[in-house]
């Protein structure tokens, strides 16, 4: 197994180490826990940026990669939905959450197909996977029991760029539609 890959597999083990630790920190401060994520996440750029770097890129790597993503992801996405309470952020979680189920099986669909335009990342997906991570990590950073200017400011920046990154998240699921749905409605199974 090869270093990058090892690198996505550290993402599956930071994941329940982030919400442990989000769980049990103080209500204070979660900054072990912010800390951790932001961890993962910059390992979701430094496994891929690893893998061509160095051309070892594997369909291992590949395939664990985006599960890895989505792992982190909706994980903490979870523990946000069940701690802040929140309808909005429920109701914003669960478009997330759909819209990664639909690029999975858009994806899974093209795979099984042997679709050649292939659905690579967009610079859209890009963006929103940024604004994703950033968003995460200010509403993990913030305590609800704390009144305090900055923690307010953690909690209405993180919405509005997790808004935001649910806004480019369809804007890129749209892109992707667009790509696919001429072979969609013309493939034809042997």
């Amino acid at each position: 197994m090869n270093t990058p890959t090892k690198i996505t597999l550290l993402r599956f083990i930071l994941t329940p180490i982030v919400i442990i630790t989000y769980l049990y920190e103080s209500n204070s401060n979660h900054w072990a826990s912010v800390s951790l994520f932001i961890i993962a996440s910059l390992s979701d750029w430094f496994d891929g940026y690893a893998a061509r770097k160095s051309k070892q890129e594997t369909q291992l790597g590949r395939l664990l990669d985006p599960i890895a993503d989505k792992f982190l992801v909706i994980s903490v996405l979870m523990m946000l939905a069940f701690v802040l309470n929140m309808w909005v952020f429920h109701l914003l979680v669960s478009l997330v959450v759909l819209r990664d189920l639909l690029i999975t099986s858009l994806r899974e669909w093209a795979s099984e197909h042997q679709f050649s335009g292939g659905l690579s990342p967009t610079m859209v997906a890009k963006a929103k996977t940024g604004a994703l991570m950033v968003s995460i990590t200010c509403l993990i950073a913030y305590v609800p029991e704390n009144t305090a200017l900055l923690n307010q400011t953690f909690i209405h920046f993180g919405m509005l760029l997790f808004i935001f990154a649910t806004l480019l998240s369809y804007v890129s699921l749209g892109q992707y539609i667009k790509i696919i749905i001429p072979v969609l409605t013309s493939h034809r199974k042997k």
